[in-house]
């Protein structure tokens, strides 16, 4: 399901996912901006919603 994602935004999404980061701690790891990481959040929230089962 998570293939089509870039690395980042499938980080980005595993890491709020599975271990509850908040956007600024997933921004610091991912050493970008947290503006950044809420746009890899709704890319991954809008591949997942479109990805064919």
């Amino acid at each position: 399901m998570l293939d089509g994602l870039s690395p980042a935004v499938r980080r980005a999404f595993l890491w709020s996912q599975l271990e509850g980061l908040g956007y600024r701690e997933i921004a610091e790891r991912l050493e970008v901006s947290e503006r950044t990481v809420k746009r890899y959040m709704a890319q991954a929230y809008e591949h997942c919603l479109l990805v064919d089962w």
